[in-house]
């Protein structure tokens, strides 16, 4: 509301000292004054979000609680995370393992696009894991089972196709005949 008053100050001040008939009317309209506020205003709160995701921070840590104890990890440090029931194990990359309540669904969203479910007790880190097969993926020398569920969207992310797909298939594709 401050800024909207300020505008109008000023534009009253412009009014004061130049003739009427040099403002074209559509510039002291309160209607557009309050639609070019607004474009501002989007426009500012967009350019942040924008600028936050395109430059977050690669080594941000996350904090939780294990056995009763603050824990504060970075990211990059998680291999993966198993749920088991109602409990959650975080595995590092280390072999350190720590336990929470927090449900997987909840670490997916925190964790970010850096990690990948790959069945509905599993989530890993892309970055530390590698396609054993299209059935198992591998996180450290550990082996994790891939869902039917996450199948695809696992042989998509490891090898750019989809589980059904082999070379041959994708060579055809572009051919015309």
């Amino acid at each position: 509301m401050v800024l909207h008053y300020a505008v109008w100050l000023n534009l009253t001040d412009v009014l004061n000292v130049y003739d009427r008939k040099d403002i074209p009317p559509m510039l002291i309209n309160p209607a557009f004054l309050g639609l070019i506020l607004t474009a501002l205003s989007i426009g500012d709160y967009l350019w942040t979000r924008w600028t936050g995701q395109r430059f977050r921070k690669k080594d941000r840590s996350i904090t939780f609680f294990s056995e009763r104890k603050s824990v504060t990890l970075p990211v990059a440090r998680i291999a993966y995370v198993e749920s088991n029931d109602t409990e959650v194990r975080i595995v590092t990359a280390d072999g350190e393992a720590y336990r929470n309540k927090t449900g997987i669904g909840q670490w997916e969203n925190l964790l970010g696009d850096d990690f990948l479910r790959i069945h509905r007790s599993y989530l890993v880190n892309i970055g530390l894991s590698a396609l054993q097969n299209p059935e198992q993926v591998s996180v450290g020398g550990t082996q994790l089972p891939v869902s039917r569920k996450y199948k695809d969207t696992v042989g998509v992310v490891f090898t750019g196709k989809r589980s059904g797909e082999t070379g041959a298939h994708v060579a055809d594709a572009g051919k015309t005949t």
